[in-house]
């Protein structure tokens, strides 16, 4: 009686312990489930908040909305990961909700990297321009200079021949003139001297 008593307590214990145990897988399960679905969640709305986010074109926000993003696609994947470890079914729904994410980032960075390309080549187009301008600015001014220089040596030149010229006008002149006053002054002395000649004759 006493064997048998021990050989029911010892079933009921073996049963109370394989309930409990599938009631813990039960319940790891079923948290399992509700984490992975929580991932996939807090995924869609961090692609939602993401894609608003560049609507605004607002660096800091887009920055911020993409990291949050990225970080909500590591979480869904890992917890699908023990998800499905254990036992569950990865869901439609949320793979097409992962996929977008993907996407979505991929097609950003190859924008960003387009527009980064595109900065690049204005940049250096701008630069190129700067460059010809300045060295077509830089000949013409050279140019310039070359004929302001030649004008200045040509007007120098006639200047001081128009100097030399004046000069020898007035050497011309004033010799001229001496010779005038010379001629005069010879002139006026034979004059005076007829007159006084002439004078002495008639008073005799």
């Amino acid at each position: 009686m006493k064997k048998l008593f021990l050989i029911a307590a010892a079933a009921g214990l073996l049963m109370t312990t394989q309930y409990c145990s599938k009631n813990a897988d039960s319940t790891v399960k079923i948290d399992y489930t509700k984490s992975y679905e929580d991932a996939a969640m807090a995924l869609a709305s961090a692609q939602k908040n993401y894609t608003e986010a560049l609507a605004t074109k607002d660096p800091v926000k887009i920055e911020a909305a993409k990291n949050a993003l990225i970080a909500a696609q590591t979480k869904y994947e890992e917890t699908k990961q023990t998800y499905v470890a254990n036992g569950g079914t990865a869901k439609q729904e949320y793979e097409t909700v992962l996929a977008n994410a993907k996407e979505t980032l991929e097609n950003t960075a190859a924008s960003t990297v387009t527009s980064a390309v595109q900065t690049t080549t204005s940049d250096v187009a701008a630069t190129a321009k700067n460059a010809a301008n300045n060295v077509k600015n830089a000949a013409k001014e050279e140019l310039q200079n070359k004929a302001n220089a030649a004008k200045t040596e040509v007007n120098n030149k006639v200047n001081a021949e128009k100097a030399k010229l004046n000069e020898a006008k007035s050497n011309a002149e004033t010799k001229a003139k001496a010779a005038t006053d010379k001629a005069k002054a010879s002139a006026d002395e034979k004059i005076n001297k007829a007159s006084d000649k002439i004078n002495s004759f008639l008073n005799k």
